[in-house]
């Protein structure tokens, strides 16, 4: 019975860590446009399309380097918000008409 009930602890035991695991692995993430307003690579006022905005987020020196005053970006962030998975370049036109309207006020 001893035996039985440790084994049964083990498992319970085994199965949290393993939630816990998934849980932690499982970390969404969110896309935010974005303007280019100056040659320092700062971005202000990053908007997603459930209209989250991040005031200031600084772009990879690649990027800076092919992207002119004016020019629109996408930038997917993990909903950690520090940690950028991606970030390109976009033309305007892709953009609705809810995001052009945030980011140009």
């Amino acid at each position: 019975m001893r035996r039985l009930s440790m084994i049964i602890g083990y498992l319970v035991l085994l199965f949290i860590i393993i939630l816990l695991f998934i849980l932690l692995l499982n970390d969404k993430s969110t896309i935010y446009y974005g303007k280019v307003e100056n040659n320092q690579g700062m971005v202000n006022d990053l908007v997603s399309d459930d209209g989250d905005i991040i005031e200031h987020l600084k772009i990879s020196k690649d990027l800076q380097d092919k992207i002119d005053i004016g020019d629109y970006i996408v930038v997917k962030l993990s909903n950690k918000k520090n940690n950028i998975i991606s970030e390109k370049q976009i033309d305007g036109s892709n953009l609705s008409m809810k995001i052009l309207n945030t980011l140009n006020i």
